[in-house]
């Protein structure tokens, strides 16, 4: 082989074996430098190519070398089969993967938001893909009836005519489906600004979100529209 040659294929295969170094113990997230590398990886491949919730551990170091004294809460939205309470998280579950959540209502608020990357790319999510007029109409009919039930709580002539209406589960249903929806609404957000400015494994990102992120998030104008996917539009019909 000529030496020219010879060098070259010494350089790639010094190459490939630093970028093996690098992402090390992370091997199932690398991705060639031509794919941007392991933080773009998300961008290509989730799910079993990325994503096997193994990162929970290193979650925890994260938030205990970030997290620990601040007053802020953390979020979590979790794709895989590991248990956050065993790791000693201590965080308030967002819809995820084997949802096992306590039906309790609760508020987004300022704090650390931890999402897994299959999750924040909407796969096994309720309104899965990306965010779209169809979703945005579904949205906001169930804000508004989450408004309702909020008002319901101190005022029993209001909760008496909600539930004239509709039986209770209706309305607890309602709330679980704008559950789902809020997380969907808030990753397309986030998709729409930038990569995640903290990773962990590159299978969990991290952002911490004031008010008027969360605002702009949950409240203002879609920043994400795209077409419905068609599972939706064969549920639908023409008018979805």
């Amino acid at each position: 082989m000529p030496l020219a040659r010879r060098g070259i294929v010494l350089v790639l295969l010094a190459w490939h074996a630093a970028a093996s170094l690098a992402v090390r113990p992370n091997y199932l997230a690398y991705f060639a430098p031509q794919a941007g590398g392991p933080e773009q990886g998300y961008r290509h491949l989730v799910d079993s190519s990325l994503d096997w919730g193994m990162d929970l551990p290193e979650l925890k170091q994260w938030l205990d070398a970030h997290a620990a004294d601040g007053p802020e809460p953390v979020f979590l939205a979790y794709f895989g089969t590991d248990s956050a309470r065993y790791q000693g998280i201590k965080a308030q579950r967002l819809p995820g993967f084997f949802d096992r959540r306590d039906p309790e209502p609760y508020a987004l608020t300022p704090g650390y938001y931890a999402i897994s990357a299959t999750l924040f790319q909407g796969v096994y999510v309720a309104a899965f893909g990306r965010w779209n007029a169809t979703y945005e109409r579904l949205y906001r009919g169930k804000l508004a009836n989450v408004a309702l039930i909020e008002q319901a709580r101190s005022d029993p002539a209001l909760r008496a005519s909600l539930l004239a209406r509709k039986p209770a589960e209706y309305w607890a249903n309602e709330y679980r489906v704008y559950d789902h929806f809020r997380f969907a609404r808030l990753c397309a957000w986030l998709r729409q600004h930038g990569d995640p400015p903290h990773q962990v494994g590159h299978s969990i990102f991290i952002w911490k979100l004031d008010y008027a992120a969360l605002q702009a998030a949950l409240l203002g104008p879609p920043v994400e529209m795209e077409e419905p996917p068609e599972e939706w539009r064969r549920i639908l019909g023409p008018k979805g």
